[in-house]
C-alpha cells in the first residue's frame, strides 16, 4: 500500500476544508442530541460520513480510507 500524503487544503479554502472536516463530528453530536438516535447506530452513521469526506472532499484513495477505518476499528 503506497502512502498518502493529505493535503490540508483540498477544497481551495481552509475554512471549507475544516467546515467538511467537521460535518461527521457535528451530525454525531445532532444525532445524539437532537434525533436521539442510539449511540451505535449514531456512530455507525458518522464512521460512513468520514469515509465519504475523506475519499470525496479529501481525494484519499477508497481503499486506504476503509483500511483506516477497519485499523481504527481493530485498536
Amino acid at each position: 500500500m503506497q502512502t498518502w500524503n493529505q493535503i490540508y487544503t483540498p477544497l481551495g479554502s481552509l475554512w471549507l476544508s475544516a467546515l467538511a472536516a467537521a460535518i461527521p463530528i457535528i451530525f454525531f453530536f445532532i444525532a445524539l442530541a437532537v434525533l436521539r438516535l442510539k449511540g451505535h447506530v449514531a456512530a455507525a452513521v458518522t464512521l460512513a460520513l468520514a469515509i465519504g469526506v475523506a475519499i470525496f472532499a479529501y481525494g484519499m484513495p477508497a481503499t486506504q480510507a476503509l483500511a483506516a477505518a477497519g485499523y481504527g476499528f481493530a485498536y
